[in-house]
């Protein structure tokens, strides 16, 4: 198999991303505010504990501060989750994009639910009433149209880029 010819390494970067990268960004970020949920939730907690205990007057101060440490902490997660959903939102509508730019339906109903549903090959196999063999296949041919959509869009930011540096020169 010459050079050329040589299909990309499933994990090899396009450009700056792969498919799965790109189309892995909502769940990720899906994972991400939930983690940070998770923290609020434990730092609500712990600031409850401190506002119920009765220690005293010694420890009040030191109490307080921990709570102030807290609610700090609380509203700093509770930013990072605003602009996380808002990232999140537009990962989204890139990727339904992306996907509804591939030709073949099947492809894109894998995609849906792989990237946007976070369902697994068995549970897509299912619905679809195929097998997980060809769910996996029909997952494959979709990548590959990504990754040539990803390398096309990666080439026309690059001659944009060209363009607009040689403008600058003249």
């Amino acid at each position: 198999m010459t050079e050329e010819n040589r299909r990309p390494h499933r994990e090899e970067k396009t450009g700056q991303r792969t498919p799965k990268e790109f189309l892995a960004k909502y769940r990720d970020l899906g994972q991400s505010i939930d983690a940070k949920n998770q923290q609020i939730l434990e730092l609500r907690t712990q600031a409850v504990r401190l506002g119920s205990s009765n220690f005293g007057s010694r420890v009040q101060h030191t109490r307080n501060d921990r709570m102030s440490r807290s609610v700090a902490e609380i509203i700093d997660l509770m930013g990072e989750i605003e602009v996380e959903v808002l990232r999140r939102k537009t990962a989204m509508q890139e990727i339904e994009r992306a996907i509804e730019q591939v030709e073949d339906g099947a492809q894109r109903e894998v995609l849906r639910w792989r990237y946007l549903t976070n369902l697994n090959m068995e549970e897509i196999a299912g619905k679809m009433g195929y097998s997980r063999m060809q769910v996996s296949r029909i997952h494959g041919r979709a990548l590959e149209a990504i990754r040539s959509m990803l390398e096309q869009k990666s080439g026309e930011e690059t001659e944009k880029a060209e363009i607009s540096g040689k403008g600058r020169e003249e």
